[in-house]
C-alpha cells in the first residue's frame, strides 16, 4: 500500500514538474509555481524514534504568492513520510500551509528567512500485538502548525530548520504516539 501511494506521489510530483513549463510562460520573470525539497524528519517520539532516527521523504511544493524579489511568500507542501520494521510501522502525510517573511533588504536574492505553517498530518501507526495475536492499527488526521526558519543562497537554492507539531495518536501497544518532530530540508524553489 505505502508503495503505490509514493508511486502515486512521484506520479502526481512529475506531471506537476513537466507541466510547470507550461505554467511558466503566463508569468512575469523566471520563477515557476512548483518547487523540490528533500526532507529529514527526525521524530521525538521514543516509538517512531525505534522505526528510524531518520526518515527521508522528497516533499513537492506549491508556491502560491511571491515578493517583489520572485521569492515565495506563501507554499503549500505536500510530504509522505514512512517507517516499516515489519513488527512496526508508521505513515505520515502531511499537507501543510507556510507563511514565509524574508529578512533581507535591498535587491540581493540571497538572506535569512522564518515562516509559520498550518497543516493537516494523517498519521498512522501499526504494532503487532503478540499477546492477542492481531495487529494493534491506530491512525488520526490531526491539525498541527510548524515554525521554520530558512536561508535562500540565491534565487532557486534555500536550506531550512523546523519543528513539527504534528500532534499524536494512542496505540494499545505502543502507548501515545506523538508525531512531533525537527524537519530538515534542502530543496530548489523552481521545478525543473
Amino acid at each position: 500500500m505505502i508503495s503505490r501511494v509514493r508511486s502515486a506521489l512521484c506520479a502526481v510530483a512529475l506531471i506537476l514538474i513537466v507541466s510547470s513549463c507550461a505554467f511558466a510562460q503566463f508569468e512575469t520573470s523566471g520563477r515557476t509555481r512548483f518547487g523540490l525539497r528533500m526532507v529529514d524528519y527526525r521524530p521525538t517520539s521514543s516509538a517512531l524514534t525505534a522505526l528510524s532516527g531518520n526518515w527521508l521523504c522528497p516533499a513537492l511544493d506549491w508556491n502560491l504568492k511571491f515578493d517583489d524579489k520572485d521569492r515565495p511568500t506563501q507554499i503549500v507542501t505536500l510530504a509522505l513520510f514512512s517507517q516499516d520494521l515489519g513488527a512496526h510501522k508508521a505513515k505520515m502525510l502531511p499537507i501543510t500551509f507556510t507563511m514565509i517573511r524574508h529578512s533581507s533588504k535591498g535587491d540581493e536574492p540571497k538572506g535569512w528567512y522564518k515562516g509559520l505553517g498550518l497543516g493537516i498530518y494523517k498519521c498512522e501507526y501499526d504494532a503487532a500485538d503478540y499477546q492477542a495475536g492481531q495487529w494493534a492499527n491506530s491512525s488520526g488526521t490531526k491539525l498541527g502548525f510548524s515554525l521554520l526558519a530558512g536561508y535562500d543562497f540565491n534565487e532557486v537554492w534555500f536550506a531550512e530548520i523546523g519543528y513539527l507539531f504534528a500532534g499524536s495518536i494512542s496505540n494499545s501497544v505502543s502507548g501515545n504516539v506523538s508525531f512531533n518532530g525537527l524537519s530538515i530540508s534542502a530543496g530548489t524553489h523552481v521545478a525543473f
